[in-house]
């Protein structure tokens, strides 16, 4: 199953989409199809060196995402934000949609969040440091956001212009045969 898993280019209508509520209803037929997913997003995740990865990155229609939280991968089903500190951290942040691309964001610096794992069991936890923005982060992608929405004007700006010099050399890869 993981090598069908690609994924897709940073203008892919999918990733601009809200990804819609994941019925686990809809799996009682089969609920190991859940796991088998999360596992080979999981698998692509860490191919590509990333922290975190959406299904719409993908390629799926689903609302959920895997992370890195050392030393295992967490599966977040039908996630949100329950509450997050005034305090907020600046951090660089990357993304496999936007390989290359490197923008300084600020964002909550600990989130209350719920969400269901891959066997539909609710879990609430408090996030904070790296796990708090590859969350909020993957929870953009699954509203149809990306983290370039997130940066003021003037960094917008800049990390558009470097997005548009980073596409073309990596299209000339791709054209060349290079696995990106």
């Amino acid at each position: 199953m993981s090598d069908t898993f690609a994924l897709v280019q940073d203008n892919d209508p999918i990733l601009r989409e809200e990804m819609p509520f994941l019925d686990f209803e809809a799996y009682k037929d089969n609920p190991q199809e859940i796991v088998e997913t999360a596992n080979a997003m999981a698998e692509k995740m860490l191919k590509y060196g990333g922290v975190g990865l959406s299904a719409n990155q993908v390629g799926l229609r689903l609302r959920m995402f895997v992370m890195r939280t050392h030393p295992e991968i967490t599966v977040v089903v039908n996630p949100r934000i329950v509450d997050s500190s005034e305090e907020e951290v600046v951090m660089v942040e990357g993304c496999l949609s936007f390989p290359g691309l490197q923008v300084k964001l600020k964002r909550p610096a600990h989130i209350r969040v719920r969400y269901q794992n891959a066997f539909g069991e609710t879990v609430t936890d408090k996030l904070t440091g790296l796990t708090a923005r590859v969350f909020q982060h993957e929870l953009d992608h699954l509203d149809g956001k990306n983290f370039i929405d997130r940066a003021g004007p003037l960094a917008k700006d800049v990390a558009l212009r470097k997005w548009n010099k980073l596409r073309k050399q990596l299209n000339l890869k791709r054209k060349f045969g290079y696995g990106i």
